[in-house]
């Protein structure tokens, strides 16, 4: 039986249609066609237009009959058709949020995960620009004072010696060293104590078998890093000769101190040379703002009193980058005059060649979430439900259709639909729904809830609204506006 308050709406929508010579016609065999059929309201007259000028002529009336009479054969119908849709909502709503979200988020995370290397693929994040500066103790009094005996003396590899086999995986050894470099030089002497504290017994015999060898850097500021470092450690065990005794295979004590006394001298020079040669390269705007470039590993070596000249002149980082992908680039690109001189250019080089890098990169973005988004589909569509498996072996050709379905929805991808976090989950809902689940309507009903939801709207909420624009989509689907 009808309610009043049904009629009034359905006197609304009918009027509308009528303004707007609309037609609702049902399609055959539909339970919503198989209710009119049998509504008491069936029999109605035809519609005319209106009488103009009749204040008593109601065409709405001709399409809803009068006062509700009733159909106990409509009624029974029209109970089956709510207990019918009202178990099935209820049966894919408890299917949806106990099997199918929490599918769509497990292949959501994983995809997430693979793909993160490719969505923060980032060009310009990965180059690193390190200061190099003259360490702090080599501008000393007590370093010059050591330079100025060697001033202008190149270099000579000292006597070579040989070390005693307790110097192996002596751990009481090591910590000797460590000791006597702290009482030498004191906590705060950084070069000496990180190194020597970064020394372990697998590395200690090398450092020691190395320490009058000729260096294989070529670098300026690696040259200066590992000869201070040796100078340092040379010089505690020049000040601490019982414990150089424990080291060094040695036939006496002369023949130690004339060992160490070489090496020192060595390395004195060595270190003298290329500090000059590096104050040179750091005179001001005449000077090198890149000392060189590892293309490795994106590292640009800057010479730090220049390069903060130059940044703080109003130059940025963006020209140096330019120099990682500037095939003309030579050793006189580096100085500051001619940085200046070729910004404009370097610049314009640098935001072709990273428009060149967004295509590439959104186009790997695409290519491999295709590529993901199959394989864990196929990983995790490994794993079914006891309704799921009952479905694929009493429908024959279910499995073949889920793969069919698959390449249907990933043929259809868009960039903009994996761009953003939030993008990727509403396209893998969708091909999830879509292809593995596509036998049920949980597509309709999440789309109608992601629609929904907001701060202000709770789950639950927003599954009821869900529900209502799911039934509208059910009924509408029964008849045609002509």
């Amino acid at each position: 039986m009808l309610r009043s308050s049904v009629c009034d709406i359905a006197a609304d929508i009918a009027e509308t249609l009528l303004r707007n010579h609309k037609e609702v016609v049902l399609i055959n065999n539909t339970p919503l066609a198989e209710l009119v059929r049998l509504s008491p309201y069936a029999e109605v007259m035809p519609y005319q237009d209106p009488i103009a000028g009749d204040p008593n002529h109601d065409p709405i009336k001709r399409y809803i009959g009068t006062p509700p009479i009733t159909s106990s054969e409509h009624d029974l119908l029209q109970d089956r058709i709510i207990d019918m849709v009202s178990n099935s909502i209820n049966y894919q709503l408890s299917f949806i949020k106990n099997e199918i979200v929490p599918t769509i988020d497990s292949i959501y995370e994983e995809v997430n995960k693979m793909m993160y290397a490719y969505m923060n693929d980032d060009w310009v994040s990965k180059i690193n620009i390190v200061q190099l500066d003259i360490s702090d103790f080599l501008n000393s009094d007590e370093f010059n004072r050591e330079a100025e005996k060697y001033k202008g003396v190149i270099p000579v590899r000292p006597e070579f010696l040989n070390l005693k086999n307790e110097v192996y995986n002596n751990e009481d050894l090591l910590n000797r060293v460590r000791l006597a470099a702290t009482d030498y030089y004191g906590e705060n002497t950084t070069s000496v104590m990180e190194n020597i504290n970064n020394i372990d017994n697998s590395t200690f015999p090398a450092f020691l078998y190395d320490l009058t060898n000729p260096t294989n850097k070529v670098k300026n500021h690696e040259i200066i890093s590992e000869s201070l470092n040796k100078y340092l450690f040379v010089n505690t065990l020049m000040h601490n000769e019982d414990l150089a005794l424990d080291i060094f295979d040695v036939q006496n004590i002369n023949q130690l101190r004339q060992a160490l006394g070489s090496a020192k001298s060595y390395l004195v020079s060595l270190l003298a040379m290329n500090k000059d040669i590096l104050k040179s390269r750091s005179d001001g705007t005449f000077g090198m703002v890149v000392s060189h470039i590892d293309n490795e590993t994106n590292t640009i070596f800057v010479n730090g009193p220049t390069y903060r000249k130059y940044i703080e002149d109003g130059n940025d980082n963006s020209t140096l980058f330019a120099l990682l992908i500037d095939s003309n680039a030579t050793i006189e690109s580096y100085t500051y005059a001619s940085l200046v001189q070729s910004k404009e250019r370097l610049q314009s080089l640098l935001r072709q060649y990273l428009e060149l890098a967004k295509t590439r990169k959104k186009l790997n973005i695409y290519n491999n979430f295709i590529e993901t988004m199959r394989l864990v589909f196929y990983h995790h569509n490994q794993d079914k439900s006891k309704f799921e498996s009952e479905y694929i072996e009493t429908n024959p050709g279910t499995s073949e259709e889920i793969k069919s379905r698959l390449e249907k929805e990933l043929s259809k991808l868009v960039l903009g639909d994996i761009e953003t976090s939030d993008n990727m989950y509403k396209t893998i809902m969708k091909i999830v729904t879509q292809a593995r689940y596509f036998y049920t309507d949980s597509y309709a009903i999440l789309k109608y809830m992601e629609t929904e939801s907001n701060e202000d709207t709770d789950p639950e909420t927003s599954a009821t609204i869900a529900v209502i624009y799911y039934l509208v989509d059910y009924f509408m689907e029964q008849f045609r506006l002509l």
